[in-house]
C-alpha cells in the first residue's frame, strides 16, 4: 500500500511513530481522510455561496421588476 519514509537522525537510529506498518498506513489513510474531507468541504461551501448569491440576485431583480410595473401601473389612473 503505502511506503513510509522513515526519519534518520544524526546518531543513525530509525525512530518511527507508529509501531508497526499497519498502525503507520491507518494513520496516513485518517490523514488523507481528514485532508479530503476538509476540501470537499470547502468546494461545496463555495458552491453553496454561488448557489446562494445568485438567488439573492433572482429575487432582488424580480422585486426590482414587480416594483417598476407598481409604478406603471399607478400611472396608467
Amino acid at each position: 500500500m503505502f511506503i513510509l519514509e522513515i526519519d534518520v537522525y544524526s546518531n543513525g537510529r530509525r525512530d518511527r511513530h507508529a509501531k508497526t506498518l499497519d498502525i503507520a498506513q491507518e494513520e496516513v489513510l485518517t490523514c488523507l481522510g481528514i485532508h479530503t474531507y476538509e476540501r470537499l468541504h470547502k468546494i461545496w461551501q463555495k458552491l453553496k455561496a454561488e448557489e446562494q448569491t445568485w438567488q439573492i440576485l433572482f429575487f432582488l431583480g424580480v422585486d426590482a421588476l414587480k416594483q417598476s410595473f407598481e409604478v406603471r401601473k399607478g400611472w396608467d389612473l
